[in-house]
């Protein structure tokens, strides 16, 4: 065989390689014909620069939603630089959000972080205000994969601290947390005027941050009163946590809208009151917004002052013991339109203290009548994932009292859009089943107008029907999720004794008291009938005599029905039982994790909605003397038919399956 000269190998190599460099290039620019007919490429551009910067806006968001902690990176960094994914997907996105400067105002800096990030937003920014978001730490808070040396952590510092000074007088928004004691170099870096920023955040976190259980033997670090070179920004916002905070500071700006004080030393360790301080501070920022306090506020009952007036306060944020609660309250005027959300700090609380809490509830809501309740847990993820035992909380929406309340709207709160804000929200420490704070907001409420409530996924027992007896009026009910499970249990045995929150026998409840009933819901209901059915009034007597002449601690007194004008139930996210007579735990199409379906195992209950028991509820309660329930939907339930529902609508009630009516 004759041998080929190298030559010629190398001139067949030179010619493939370029067909192949051809042929790349063909089938580049036919993947990019072929991507521009697709729908998604035909966007407009304007409506793509609204996507960007809305996904820029909600990652933005969730960056600085939580403290920074060991993997910051992640926090700061990655959640919102990911947005610049968007600019690789094809040429035409890139070029849009390479062109729109807003895309690149946002600066993260950290010490530990990669400063290639921070030069190109810079660089991209152009002249815009920026928003930053700065995390200086202690070198020895680190693990050491963070800092080679102090050399090189001290140096990074000094470089974030001179860039920020430089960036100063261009900074729209400024968040600053801090980890390290005697903060002072990073105060230097704030001795120029501002004359853009609106919006300042300043955050000592971890073992910096000022402490309530060691107030009195801890030393906060000051904010310096005086920053900026003595020119006070007009700031609109302004938090403050974890620092000595003087309330006199400069930075509290009469044109303020939003204030937080909160984790902070406000005067002394050792003083009984700031009241006095906090209301001359607050007395200057006639237009607050928004002000959001808690037990960095003091007070003691002997204070009195001169009220303050906040004629533009739309929303107290409130998370102070009960009494200094309640006297900061009385010396406050703001619109009735308002909204207020108290927090108990305290997981112990003396009767005295939860007396408080129901006396400063009723005077939040004078003049005012609750018409629409959310009873449910305290969510602490916007995930809402299931809680072992969440802690309680209540939204209470109201209407003017000296209005017809004929011609209030009927519509829940929380099926319009947007939602109205709830006149009072209280949430506590405490789980559900022992909670003392909510309930003892709303048992001292007058509940006779309401018309709606909602019970959200919480614990399945029958306390809510002991706090929302009261509410007569009642025609609407909503429950989501777990709170259905127990629903007709406690619907067919009437309203549960009125036992005071803060009595004993009032603290717990029964969890699982609805699972006998649950069970037996295919037998015949006369015994549930004669034990909750009232006896027959005499002529010209009512109910409430009837109770008085037989004594109120009767245990064979007929228990009157719970919301006897019901006529109308929501169901939504609920997950059905199994099928009667399977052997099944779960029905297929319901997923849960295994922990939450044990817990069920273990008391002998079947997870889910039983519609047996939710008809043997309907019959118990239409001998009861209770309206008899006109409709009932179903949204986004799993585990069940539309075929299923026969059996309810044999009951006469007009069934719907997401926004469809069912016929029998």
């Amino acid at each position: 065989m004759a041998q080929v000269p190298t030559a010629l190998f190398a001139r067949l190599q030179k010619s493939i390689k370029q067909n192949i460099i051809a042929h790349d290039r063909k089938a580049a620019q036919l993947r990019s014909q072929y991507n521009s007919l697709l729908p998604i490429a035909r966007i407009p551009p304007e409506v793509l620069l609204e996507v960007f910067l809305y996904q820029v806006a909600m990652l933005r968001k969730e960056a600085t939603s939580q403290l920074p902690g060991d993997d910051l990176a992640c926090q700061c960094y990655s959640p919102y630089y990911k947005w610049l994914n968007v600019s690789q997907v094809c040429g035409r996105w890139r070029e849009i959000a390479l062109d729109c400067t807003p895309l690149w105002t946002w600066l993260a800096l950290d010490l530990r972080a990669s400063w290639f990030f921070p030069k190109m937003v810079i660089e991209r920014s152009r002249s815009f205000p920026l928003d930053v978001m700065i995390n200086i730490t202690d070198p020895y808070n680190h693990c050491s994969p963070c800092v080679d040396s102090l050399d090189a952590h001290y140096g990074s510092e000094s470089r974030v601290l001179n860039l920020l000074a430089e960036l100063l007088p261009r900074i729209r928004e400024l968040v600053v947390f801090i980890e390290m004691d005697e903060p002072d170099d990073i105060w230097a870096s704030f001795d120029k005027p501002a004359d853009h920023l609106e919006d300042i955040r300043f955050e000592a976190y971890g073992g910096f941050q000022f402490s309530r259980e060691t107030r009195h033997q801890a030393r906060a670090d000051p904010l310096p009163t005086m920053l900026f070179a003595a020119e006070t920004p007009r700031i609109h916002s302004l938090a403050v946590v974890g620092f000595a905070f003087e309330l006199t500071n400069s930075l509290l700006h009469p044109g303020l809208r939003h204030l937080e004080i909160t984790s902070c030393l406000c005067g002394t360790a050792v003083e009984r009151s700031n009241l006095r301080e906090f209301l001359v501070a607050l007395r200057a920022l006639p237009h607050l917004d928004t002000l959001k306090v808690d037990w960095s506020m003091t007070a003691v009952e002997e204070d009195s002052f001169e009220p303050v007036h906040l004629r533009e306060l739309k929303l107290l944020h409130l998370a102070a013991d009960p009494i200094p609660s309640k006297l900061f309250l009385n010396h406050l005027r703001f619109p009735h339109s308002a909204a207020v959300r108290y927090k108990s700090p305290n997981t112990l609380l003396t009767h005295q203290e939860l007396e408080v809490i129901a006396q400063f509830s009723v005077s939040l809501l004078d003049g005012m009548t609750p018409r629409a309740i959310w009873y449910g847990p305290v969510w602490p993820h916007p995930e809402r994932k299931p809680l072992s035992d969440p802690n309680a909380s209540c939204h209470i929406w109201v209407a003017d009292k000296h209005a017809s309340v004929a011609g209030t709207p009927l519509e829940s709160p929380w099926t319009t859009l947007p939602p109205p804000q709830p006149r009072l929200a209280v949430e506590s420490h405490d789980p559900m089943f022992i909670d003392a704070v909510v309930s003892s907001a709303l048992h001292a409420l007058d509940l006779t107008a309401v018309h709606a409530i909602c019970l959200e996924d919480f614990a399945v027992g029958n306390k809510w029907a002991r706090v929302l007896g009261k509410a007569n009026g009642v025609t609407t009910l909503r429950a989501l999720g777990g709170a259905a499970f127990g629903l007709p249990a406690a619907l067919a045995r009437g309203v549960p004794k009125d036992i005071a929150p803060w009595d004993e026998d009032g603290l717990e409840s029964n969890e699982w008291h609805w699972v006998d009933f649950a069970e037996d819901a295919r037998e015949v209901v006369s015994e549930e009938t004669e034990e909750h059915t009232p006896a027959p009034l005499d002529e010209g007597e009512d109910a409430a005599t009837q109770t008085q002449d037989k004594g109120g601690d009767d245990s064979n007194e007929p228990i009157p029905p719970l919301f006897p004008q019901l006529n109308t139930i929501v169901f939504i996210g609920v997950d059905f039982a199994a099928p009667e007579g399977t052997k099944t735990s779960l029905h297929p199409d319901v997923r849960i994790p295994s922990s939450l379906l044990s817990e069920f195992q273990v008391m002998n209950a079947r997870y889910g909605f039983s519609l047996a028991a939710f008809c043997k509820c309907l019959q118990v309660r239409r001998a009861q003397g209770a309206s008899d329930l006109v409709r009932v939907e179903f949204e986004e339930c799993r585990g069940a038919g539309v075929a299923q529902l026969a059996a309810l609508i044999e009951e006469g009630v007009e069934v719907w399956w997401n926004h469809e009516r069912v016929c029998g």
